[in-house]
C-alpha cells in the first residue's frame, strides 16, 4: 500500500471528482483544477483568456463582490492563490480547519460563478501586461517558451500561457463569458483537500454548492499530433547578461508508456545532483559550466527532458561541444549501474520530501486524478523507477540520447558590461545539550520514513572580517569539495547513496547545513557530514572554480533589477557595515580569496556559537550518538571566537538614487531601518505588518496594482538580525510611473506613522500570523529549523509558542503604538532602477 492509497474519493453525479487525504494539523489546504489552459482557447489562442480568467476571478464572484474573495479569506487568517498552465488551472486555498467549509463555499463561487466586473477590465489588462514585461527580463521563462516553440510547429502549446501582449488587449467581458460557459464545466473539474477533515463531510459541503451544476460542454478538443523532429532544431536569442546559456532537450515517452521510468532515471543519472555525469565532468573537472541540471517532465500528452547549463560569456560552443560527448558517451553505453541505484534511491528521497507538505500532497493526487483518474499514480510510478533495471535504462540510452532530433536553445549575451551599482499544536519537541554544552533540538515525527538534519554555526556576512565579505558563501560552494579520506567525487557520490538532499546556506549571520536523507541511511549520512566537519578539504582547485560561479552569480545579480536595487539601498543604509553587502558578498573581496583564508574563516566558525537539530523517524538515543559525534567532529580546531563589528549608524537624512540597467522592468523601492531579532518583542510587530502590506488584499496592493493599475509585484519585507535590520516597500512598474508609484507608498509610511493599521487590517494579520505558527507546529522540519535559529540566537526552545501568546495578547491601538517609531523618522533610502535610456 503506498502513501496515497489513504485518499478517499468520489464523484458527483454531474461528474466533479472530488479527493479527500487524512493529516492531521491546523490548516486544510484545498486546490480546485479545472482542465482547461491555454492550449484550449480555440479561435482566442494566444488571447492569455485562460490566464485572464484565473486574474478576473478574484475581482468578485457571487457572494463576494469586488475583492472581498482575498479579504475574507485574509480576515480568517488564511491564503488564496492560483496559476494557469497549458493544460490547467488551478485555485489554491489554505484555511485554518475551522474555517473549512468557508473555502469551499468561496472556491465554488471563484469557480463557478465569477462575474467579471466590466470596470476591472482595463486595470486587470495592465496589471498583465506588466507581468509580460517582468517575464521578458527572465531568460530562464524566456528560452522555455521557445524550447516549446521549436518543438511544436502547429501544437498550441507553442504559444505562450500568458499570451502575447497585442492579442491580450482585445481580450473582452463577453469574449471571457463564452470561454467559462464552455470550459468551466463539471466534467473538467477535480478538487483536492488535505486536512484535519471528514472525507463524507467535504463530498457533502461540496455537493451542496455545486451538486446542481448542470452538465455542459462535454466536447473533447482534439490537438494535432505531431511527429518528432526529423533532424536537429537549434535556435538563438540576444538576452544581455553577463553569463550565457542552454536549453538542450527532447520529446520522449508519454508519462503511461514502458520505458517512461528508464527514461526518467536517465536523466537523472545525467543531470540531477552534485555528483550526476554532467556536473562532473562540465563543472567539477572541465570548469566549461557554472552550472548545469537535467529536466524530465509531462505535460498536455508528451514528455521532455534535457539539460540546462549557464557558463561565462564566450564559453557557449565550447560547452555545447562538451556537453554532445557527454551525452553521446552515455548513449554507447558508459554510465554504471551504480549511477542508476543512486538515482533510484535519490527520486525515493525527493518523493518521501514532497510529500512533506500539503500542498504537494494534494498536486500529487491531483496530477493522478488528471492523468490516470486514480489519486495513486504517484505511488504506482515509483514502484515502476524502482523496478527498472540498468538494462531498461542503457536502451533508453542509446534511444533518447540521439541529439540530431533534439532542440536547442542558446541564449548568448550582447557583450554589454552590466554597470554594477556601487561598491501550541501537533507535534512534539524536546531539548538538551551535548557534553560540548551545544543546544540540540528533537523533532520527533514518524509520518514517513524520513530523518532530517539542521545545524546552524557562525558566519554570515556579520562575522565575516573586512576585505574577506563573501567568504561565507565561498565557505559554502566548497564545502562538499571531499573529506578525510574522500575526493570530491567520492564523497558526492557517497551522498548520494545515502539519497542525501545536502544544502549549505551562508546568511546575514550565520552558516546552515542541512540535509534529509531515508531513515535507512541516516547512520551513514551522518557519518559522512562529520567527517567532512572534522576534515574539510577545502581543496585548491575547488575554491577557484567556485570563486569563478560567486563572482559569476554577482554579475548575475547585479543585472536582475529589483536584486540590484536592494544591493544598492543596502550600500547606501548601512556605509561600511557589513550588512551592506548581499550574502554574495563583494567581487573584489572574493577575488582574493584562498584556500587557506577559507579553512582559517571555517576553524573561526567552528569556535563560536552552534546549535543542532534532528526531526523525522529517528529515536532520542540515535540522535544523543550523532550530537555527539558532531561535537566530537567539531572539537579541537583552534580557531577563536567571530568578533561582530561596531552596530552601524544610519544616514540623518534620506539617500535618493537611481540607475539603469538594460531591462524593460522598473523597480522603486524604499528602505527604512529595522531591528535586531535576538530577544527583541518587536520583531512579532514586524511579522504581523509583513502580513497586512503583502497579498491581495492589503491596502499597498489594493492602491498601487488596484486603484491606480501601476504595478504587477507590491510588497513590503524585512529582515532582522543580531545587528539593526532593515524594512523595505518595493514595487515593479513601468518607466514614466516611479514617482507617482513612490509617491503611493510614501502616503502608506505616513498613514503607519500616523494612524497605523484599522481595527479590520490588524485582525486580519494577527489571524494570518497565528495561523503561520499553527502551521509551523504542522511541520517537523520547519519546526526544527525554526527551534534551531531561535536556540542559535540564545532564545528559548518554548519561543515559538510564547510568541503565538503575545501576539494573542496584542490588541490594535498597541500594535500601533509601538510600530510607529519605525516609520516616525522616516529617512533611509529612496532608490529607483529604471531601463536603460530612461534614467
Amino acid at each position: 500500500m503506498g502513501i496515497l492509497s489513504r485518499t478517499v474519493t468520489t464523484e458527483l453525479d454531474n461528474g466533479i471528482r472530488l479527493c479527500c487525504f487524512h493529516r492531521p494539523g491546523a490548516s486544510v489546504e484545498f486546490q480546485f483544477y479545472v482542465t482547461t489552459g491555454s492550449i484550449h482557447e480555440g479561435k482566442n489562442l494566444g488571447c492569455g483568456l485562460s490566464h485572464f480568467l484565473e486574474h478576473m476571478a478574484f475581482q468578485g464572484c457571487a457572494g463576494y463582490p469586488e475583492r472581498s474573495v482575498a479579504e475574507t479569506v485574509n480576515a480568517l487568517g488564511g491564503d488564496v492563490n492560483a496559476y494557469t498552465s497549458y493544460d490547467r488551472t488551478c485555485y489554491t486555498m489554505q484555511m485554518p480547519v475551522n474555517h473549512w467549509r468557508k473555502a469551499v463555499d468561496i472556491l465554488s463561487a471563484m469557480v463557478r460563478h465569477p462575474e467579471f466586473p466590466e470596470a476591472r477590465f482595463l486595470a486587470e489588462k495592465e496589471v498583465i501586461l506588466r507581468e509580460c514585461e517582468r517575464g521578458n527580463d527572465d531568460p530562464g521563462r524566456k528560452m522555455h517558451e521557445r524550447f516549446l516553440r521549436m518543438m511544436f510547429m502547429t501544437h498550441p502549446m507553442r504559444h505562450p500561457v500568458i499570451g502575447y501582449p497585442e492579442m491580450i488587449s482585445t481580450v473582452s467581458r463577453e469574449m471571457m463569458l463564452e470561454y467559462h460557459r464552455a470550459c468551466y464545466t463539471p466534467e473538467r473539474c477535480v478538487i483536492v483537500a488535505v486536512g484535519d477533515l471528514n472525507a463524507a463531510d467535504f463530498f457533502e459541503a461540496v455537493n451542496e454548492k455545486l451538486g446542481d451544476w448542470p452538465r455542459c460542454g462535454l466536447e473533447v478538443q482534439s490537438f494535432p499530433l505531431e511527429a518528432l523532429p526529423v533532424s536537429a532544431r537549434r535556435s538563438e536569442l540576444i538576452f544581455p547578461d553577463s553569463v550565457e546559456r542552454l536549453f538542450y532537450g527532447v520529446r520522449g515517452p508519454w508519462f503511461g508508456e514502458a520505458d517512461a521510468p528508464a527514461f526518467e532515471l536517465l536523466f537523472g543519472v545525467l543531470g540531477t545532483g552534485e555528483g550526476s555525469i554532467l556536473n562532473r565532468h562540465l563543472v567539477l573537472e572541465n570548469q566549461l559550466a557554472l552550472g548545469v541540471s537535467s529536466f524530465c517532465y509531462s505535460l498536455c500528452g508528451s514528455s521532455f527532458a534535457g539539460v540546462t547549463a549557464k557558463c561565462e560569456s564566450g564559453k557557449l560552443d565550447k560547452l555545447h561541444s562538451a556537453l554532445l560527448k557527454e551525452l553521446e558517451k552515455v548513449a554507447r553505453g558508459n554510465i554504471r549501474k551504480s549511477h542508476v541505484e543512486r538515482e533510484k534511491g535519490q527520486l525515493y528521497a525527493d518523493y518521501l520530501r514532497n510529500l512533506r507538505e500539503p500542498a504537494n500532497i494534494a498536486g500529487e493526487i491531483a496530477g493522478g486524478m488528471i492523468y490516470d483518474n486514480s489519486p495513486e499514480t504517484g505511488d504506482r510510478y515509483l514502484k515502476q523507477l524502482q523496478k527498472t533495471g540498468f538494462d531498461e535504462v542503457r536502451s533508453a540510452a542509446e534511444k533518447y540520447l540521439d541529439t540530431s532530433r533534439w532542440v536547442c536553445v542558446c541564449q548568448r549575451n550582447k557583450a554589454v558590461n552590466v554597470k554594477k551599482p556601487g561598491a501550541s499544536r501537533g507535534i512534539p519537541m524536546d531539548k538538551f545539550f551535548t557534553s560540548g554544552d551545544v543546544p540540540v533540538l528533537y523533532v520527533p515525527d514518524g509520518q514517513l520514513p524520513l530523518c532530517s538534519f539542521f545545524m546552524v554555526i557562525s558566519g554570515g556576512i556579520l562575522h565575516e572580517p573586512a576585505g574577506c565579505y563573501g567568504i561565507s558563501r565561498l565557505l559554502a560552494a566548497v564545502f562538499t569539495s571531499g573529506g578525510g579520506r574522500y575526493d570530491e567525487e567520492t564523497l558526492l557520490e557517497k551522498f548520494d547513496e545515502c539519497g542525501m538532499e545536502l544544502n549549505v546556506s551562508p546568511g546575514a549571520n550565520s552558516i546552515t547545513i542541512e540535509f534529509s536523507a531515508p531513515k535507512r541511511k541516516m547512520n551513514r549520512a551522518m557519518e559522512l557530514i562529520c567527517t567532512v566537519l572534522r576534515e574539510p578539504h577545502f581543496e585548491a582547485d575547488a575554491v577557484e572554480r567556485e570563486k569563478k560561479r560567486c563572482l559569476e552569480a554577482i554579475s548575475e545579480r547585479a543585472a536582475v533589477p529589483v536584486r540590484a536595487a536592494f544591493d544598492r539601498a543596502s550600500r547606501l543604509l548601512y556605509g561600511s557595515h557589513p550588512y551592506a553587502f548581499a550574502k554574495t558578498g563583494d567581487a573584489g573581496d572574493l577575488a582574493l580569496l584562498d584556500r587557506e583564508k577559507v579553512a582559517e574563516f571555517f576553524r573561526h566558525c567552528c569556535a563560536g556559537p552552534k546549535a543542532y537539530g534532528f526531526g523525522g523517524d529517528c529515536k532520542i538515543q540515535d540522535v544523543k550518538k550523532w550530537s555527539e559525534m558532531l561535537d566530537d567532529a567539531l572539537d579541537g580546531k583552534g580557531g577563536t571566537v567571530l568578533k561582530r563589528p561596531a552596530l552601524p549608524v544610519f544616514p540623518e537624512c534620506i539617500q535618493s538614487e537611481s540607475f539603469s540597467l538594460p531591462r524593460e522592468q522598473t523597480v522603486v523601492l524604499r528602505m527604512l531601518p529595522g531591528i535586531a531579532s535576538a530577544g527583541d518583542p518587536d520583531i512579532d510587530l514586524l511579522e504581523i505588518l509583513h502580513h497586512a502590506e503583502n497579498g491581495l488584499a492589503s491596502k499597498l496592493f489594493k492602491s498601487i496594482r488596484e486603484d491606480h493599475a501601476l504595478s504587477y509585484s507590491v510588497g513590503m519585507s524585512f529582515f532582522a538580525g543580531f545587528h539593526p535590520g532593515a524594512i523595505s516597500f518595493y514595487a515593479m512598474t513601468a518607466a514614466g510611473a516611479e514617482n507617482e508609484v513612490l509617491d503611493l507608498i510614501e502616503k502608506e509610511i505616513r498613514r503607519l506613522a500616523e494612524n497605523g493599521l484599522s481595527e479590520e487590517e490588524f485582525k486580519a494579520a494577527q489571524s494570518g500570523m497565528i495561523f503561520d505558527l499553527d502551521r509551523m507546529f504542522d511541520s517537523a522540519e520547519n519546526l526544527l529549523r525554526n527551534a534551531v535559529m531561535d536556540a542559535y540566537y540564545g532564545r528559548d526552545a518554548d519561543e515559538l509558542r510564547k510568541r503565538k501568546e503575545h501576539i494573542m495578547a496584542l490588541d490594535a491601538a498597541e500594535f500601533n503604538r509601538r510600530i510607529r517609531k519605525f516609520f516616525k523618522e522616516a529617512a533611509g533610502v529612496k532608490l529607483i532602477v529604471l531601463p536603460d535610456g530612461k534614467n
